[in-house]
């Protein structure tokens, strides 16, 4: 008792109030802005959610498209990812501690450097250039090393290769091995390196602005038209949507997790 509430506690508890409320208040003063119907006035004015009928008048084919986009590079990493992250985990050595290394490039290039090289490499391809396929390509360069290292990092510390061993040596074949055994051990790592996979890409800017196409547009760039040509409580009301969207999104790929997690032990 005396521990909780000596000056180091509080000190504690205050710094973190601080970070709660730097990083809670804005949110909500952006959420606030988008049911408003003058945020200059305050909410005296009213509340209305005309703006986000004007969001989704204007801007509905952004969040389809970042959905879609999302959804295929999920599907597009776990079918590179988890077959990528089994070999690293099988083969330890100097080669693959290198390709690791090479794996994290595009995340620590700048997305408008990568985008740029995409755009040099790909750019006269007119029809690929103009499609939804090309910012594809783009998330997945950016979001695959974070599917392998998740499922890596769960591949090492269940001692894949001591589990395959025994499966083997009961007559497991390779495909019995890597479906009934791999696969299961690894799943809490999927789990992670989706929820991780999807929330980037459905967020990522960067890149996108710099490979979008006027009918290409997805919601990070779509937010950003917004905010920067419509009216405050529009570019608001689009935050309220992302958030409508992304929120559940989270919630269930954490449950997902932790259900994983809890019939492993």
């Amino acid at each position: 008792m005396n521990a909780a509430r000596s000056p180091r506690f509080w000190l504690q508890a205050a710094v973190t109030l601080l970070v709660c409320a730097f990083l809670v208040v804005p949110v909500a003063m952006s959420i606030l802005a988008g049911v408003t119907e003058n945020f200059f006035v305050g909410v005296g004015s009213g509340l209305t959610l005309r703006w986000i009928g004007e969001v989704w008048a204007l801007y509905a084919n952004t969040l389809a498209y970042s959905i879609g986009i999302a959804l295929s590079c999920l599907a597009i990493t776990l079918a590179i990812g988890v077959p990528a992250a089994y070999a690293l985990a099988r083969v330890q050595n100097r080669y693959t501690r290198i390709f690791e290394e090479l794996l994290v490039l595009p995340v620590a290039v700048p997305g408008l450097a990568t985008a740029l090289a995409l755009i040099l490499l790909y750019g006269g391809w007119r029809d690929f250039r103009a499609s939804a396929a090309f910012i594809l390509v783009g998330h997945v360069l950016f979001t695959l090393p974070f599917m392998v290292r998740s499922v890596l990092a769960v591949m090492v510390a269940v001692r894949l290769d001591t589990l395959e061993e025994a499966a083997a040596s009961l007559g497991a074949s390779f495909r019995q091995r890597f479906f009934d055994v791999v696969l299961p051990n690894a799943v809490p790592g999927i789990l992670a390196g989706s929820l991780m996979v999807v929330t980037l890409s459905l967020g990522e800017f960067n890149l996108t602005w710099m490979l979008h196409t006027p009918l290409t547009k997805t919601l990070p760039v779509g937010l950003a038209n917004a905010y920067a040509s419509m009216r405050l409580e529009i570019g608001s009301a689009y935050t309220l949507i992302f958030f409508i969207i992304i929120i559940p999104l989270l919630v269930a790929m954490q449950w997902a997790a932790r259900r994983a997690q809890t019939r492993r032990t």
